[in-house]
C-alpha cells in the first residue's frame, strides 16, 4: 500500500506538471483585426471584432479564445460569435481576463490553420460628457489584447466607429496623439478610423475622439476627479506600478528611519 501511495503521488505530480508545459503549447498569430464600433444615442456602443487568428506550426491547437471587455456591464447572453460564418454557442465569462469573455471553438484552429473569429456585443454608458468642450460628448477605446508569450508576429490593426447621424465628418475631433487614418461618411453616418499597419496585439491601442451632443439622447457625465479615478481603475499596469512604487518607498523609509 505505501508503494501504491508512492506511485500515485509521483503520478499525480508529473499530471500537474504536464498542465502548465500543455499551456505552454499555445502559440499563434493574428494577421488581420478589426474592431467596428457604432455609437447609439442612448450612450450605449455597440462592438465587432473580426480576429483572424493563425494556429502556429507544431502549436496546441487554438479551443478556447478570450475577448476582452470595455467594462462588466454586458450580458453574457447576449454576445454572439462565429468562427468563420459558423455560430458559436458555448460563451462564458473568462477566468482570465477581467471584464472578458471566453469563446470555447467549435471546431478548434489546428496547427498550421487559420480562421476568423466573431464576436458581436453592446456595452451601455460608454459615450460621456467631453470635459473640455461643453457642447461635445466624447467616447475612447482600446481593442483587446494579447499575452506576449503566446502571440507571435505583427498584426494589421483596423479601428473604425461609426457616429449617429446628422455629423458633419468636419465636426469629429481626435482626442490623444493618434490622429485619425480615415475619416468620411456612409449614408448620413460619419465614420472616422485608425490604422496600425504593423501593430504588436500584446499592449492596448487606445483612441479617442469628441462630436457634437446634440445627436445624443444622453451622456454619462463626470467630473475630471470622476475621470482620473475611472482610468485609474481600469489600468491594472498602472496600479501595479504605482504599487511597486510605494512599497520600495515604504522600505527605503523604514531602513533609513529605523
Amino acid at each position: 500500500m505505501k508503494r501504491l501511495a508512492t506511485l500515485s503521488a509521483l503520478t499525480l505530480m508529473a499530471l500537474l506538471a504536464a498542465f502548465p508545459a500543455l499551456a505552454q503549447n499555445y502559440s499563434f498569430a493574428i494577421p488581420r483585426a478589426v474592431m467596428e464600433v457604432w455609437v447609439n444615442p442612448d450612450a450605449s456602443v455597440r462592438i465587432e471584432y473580426n480576429l483572424t487568428f493563425r494556429c502556429n506550426p507544431g502549436a496546441h491547437p487554438i479551443d478556447v479564445v478570450d475577448v476582452g471587455m470595455p467594462t462588466g456591464d454586458y450580458e453574457l447572453d447576449k454576445v454572439k460569435a462565429a468562427l468563420d460564418g459558423k455560430p458559436q454557442t458555448d460563451i462564458r465569462h473568462s477566468e482570465y481576463v477581467h471584464p472578458g469573455v471566453e469563446v470555447h471553438l467549435s471546431p478548434s484552429i489546428s496547427a498550421g490553420e487559420e480562421a476568423m473569429l466573431t464576436v458581436e456585443f453592446t456595452i451601455p454608458n460608454l459615450v460621456f460628457q467631453d470635459t473640455t468642450n461643453k457642447e461635445n460628448a466624447s467616447f475612447r477605446i482600446t481593442p483587446t489584447w494579447y499575452d506576449a508569450k503566446f502571440l507571435t508576429g505583427t498584426t494589421e490593426l483596423g479601428v473604425l466607429v461609426y457616429l449617429p447621424k446628422d455629423i458633419n465628418p468636419d465636426e469629429v475631433l481626435y482626442q490623444g496623439q493618434k490622429v485619425f487614418t480615415t475619416k468620411g461618411q456612409i449614408g448620413n453616418k460619419t465614420v472616422v478610423g485608425w490604422l496600425f499597419s504593423q501593430a504588436r496585439l500584446d499592449a492596448a491601442h487606445l483612441v479617442g475622439l469628441s462630436f457634437p451632443k446634440r445627436v445624443m439622447e444622453r451622456v454619462v457625465r463626470m467630473t475630471l476627479l470622476g475621470l482620473a479615478w475611472k482610468w485609474w481603475l481600469e489600468n491594472d499596469e498602472t496600479r501595479v506600478f504605482v504599487g511597486f512604487l510605494l512599497v520600495l518607498a515604504t522600505g527605503i523609509f523604514f531602513f533609513r528611519w529605523t
